[in-house]
């Protein structure tokens, strides 16, 4: 994302469930007051280049080494084309959806 790298950061790159817990934790923290946080967070996780494998952008790693899915993620739903981002979902205690990368959602960067 081009407002992270303004920054001199990218979009979050989630390797612990330590990280996980301390993001989720900002997340509710400063969006108390605002109802939008309760919706999607963009990550930096992405599968665009090569469909089902799941890595953080601006890298080939993967995100294999800790994952925390929602129930059904990654899905594979063939009436949503190119659900190539990951979003951490509000709605579903910030575990990760994958979600078409043109929605507009609050996002998170991390220095580099």
């Amino acid at each position: 994302m081009k407002d992270c790298a303004g920054k001199n950061s990218h979009l979050l790159a989630i390797e612990t469930s330590d990280e996980e817990t301390y993001i989720r934790h900002r997340i509710r923290h400063e969006g108390s007051a605002r109802a939008e946080h309760k919706s999607c967070v963009w990550s930096g996780g992405t599968d665009a280049d090569t469909e089902g494998f799941w890595k953080w952008a601006g890298t080939d790693e993967s995100i294999a080494q800790y994952t925390n899915w929602d129930e059904g993620e990654p899905g594979t739903d063939s009436n949503v084309p190119e659900e190539d981002c990951i979003c951490l979902d509000g709605n579903h205690r910030y575990r990760w959806q994958d979600t078409q990368c043109t929605e507009r959602h609050f996002y998170i960067c991390e220095a580099k």
